[in-house]
């Protein structure tokens, strides 16, 4: 949670909005909505210089290692998803696991007292009666990543 909040507070500093759901493990998907005027490799690009940035700021935390065997319990930043090839479960989808673990999408203040065990097959569907789709802005929010990526780092 510490990191993905860590990621939060950067691309505030960029300019950008983000949203952030549970994998339905034990990771966590950031999404940042985008209109469609770069290419997935320069997606790809500022996705790794966020990573290498946490990274470098938190190496005993953060990895972008791929290797499981390399990462050593750090968090692994997977930048890689930003291609065309890539999948990754859906929200409000359940994983087919023991205890049918859901992923679901949670604001940024809820993040830090969440755990993936909260959703499930039992619970997703009554959370989302309550709290509606908290994910309906991505149809709708695309911010142009240019902007945000010739807005100047921090010192």
């Amino acid at each position: 949670m510490t990191v993905a909040l860590e990621l939060k507070a950067l691309l505030d500093e960029a300019g950008l909005y983000a949203v952030v759901k549970t994998s339905g493990k034990t990771g966590l998907h950031v999404l940042v909505p985008i209109e469609r005027n770069v290419t997935f490799a320069e997606a790809r690009a500022i996705a790794h210089a966020f990573g290498q940035h946490l990274a470098a700021a938190h190496p005993k935390l953060v990895t972008l290692e791929q290797s499981t065997l390399r990462r050593r319990d750090r968090i692994f930043f997977d930048y890689t998803m930003n291609a065309q090839v890539k999948t990754l479960i859906s929200p409000y989808s359940v994983r087919g696991l023991l205890g049918a673990p859901g992923a679901m999408p949670v604001t940024w203040d809820e993040l830090p007292h969440i755990s993936p065990a909260d959703f499930t097959l039992e619970t997703v569907p009554r959370l989302v009666q309550v709290q509606g789709d908290i994910w309906e802005t991505l149809l709708h929010e695309k911010q142009d990543l240019r902007d945000a990526i010739r807005t100047p780092s921090r010192p």
